[in-house]
């Protein structure tokens, strides 16, 4: 495991070569560890995406290549936002699944890791579907391969493991993308139902308040 922590953190070989150590890591560590080693490939394919993301969101490229030939002074050039917003669904499709198993893998197996890898992993699957609602087109392929990922993670993470996320999914029981939302609401579904004394009193109130009808019946009593 520090052999492929310090390969990620030094750059050294390619991301595929950096990869694979975790996995060696994960498959030669004793179970309790193992759990560990995924929680790290989970951090490296997250850096990968955070990197995919900043290079896609660049608002200047150089371009080297005019009329087929190649210049020794490349040209800068402004990038349109529609170009912007491509690249970053193309990073997203690209890395995303990798990063949302890595880390389920490290979650379905051990708790130890979930006040850190379930609240990310959350928060750049709901961004990912925010960017996937605003898309003005037909979808990328492969775009919904994300959000497969987080169905099989919703029946094989412990329950338990989500409750400490359970603001984070109220807040986005409204959400604009049709099956982000239904999951959404089916894993609150099941947490209601487990922990009911628990979260009765919290997650209906706010649960309430998400709902834009809701907000409007409310105003009209007050007034």
């Amino acid at each position: 495991l520090l052999r492929a922590r310090y390969g990620a953190e030094a750059g050294e070989g390619d991301a595929d070569a950096r990869a694979k150590l975790y996995e060696e890591a994960i498959k030669e560590a004793p179970s309790d560890t193992s759990v560990k080693c995924q929680f790290w490939l989970g951090r490296f394919r997250d850096n990968q995406l955070g990197e995919a993301l900043r290079k896609a969101e660049r608002r200047e490229v150089f371009d080297r290549m005019r009329g087929g030939i190649a210049r020794s002074c490349p040209d800068a050039r402004e990038v349109k936002d529609a170009e912007v917003e491509q690249k970053v669904l193309d990073a997203y499709v690209t890395h995303l699944p990798d990063v949302l198993r890595a880390y389920g893998k490290g979650l379905k197996h051990g708790g130890k890791y979930a006040p850190r890898a379930l609240p990310r992993l959350l928060t750049l699957w709901l961004a990912y579907a925010d960017a996937l609602a605003k898309w003005p087109r037909a979808p990328p392929a492969g775009a919904e391969k994300a959000h497969e990922v987080m169905e099989s993670l919703a029946k094989g993470v412990p329950l338990h493991a989500w409750l400490p996320s359970t603001s984070h999914l109220v807040s986005r029981v409204c959400h604009r993308k049709q099956n982000t939302r239904e999951l959404v609401g089916a894993l609150l579904a099941k947490l209601l139902a487990e922990y009911t004394p628990q979260l009765a009193w919290a997650v209906v109130p706010m649960t309430l308040e998400a709902n834009p009808k809701s907000r409007e019946r409310k105003r009209a009593h007050e007034h």
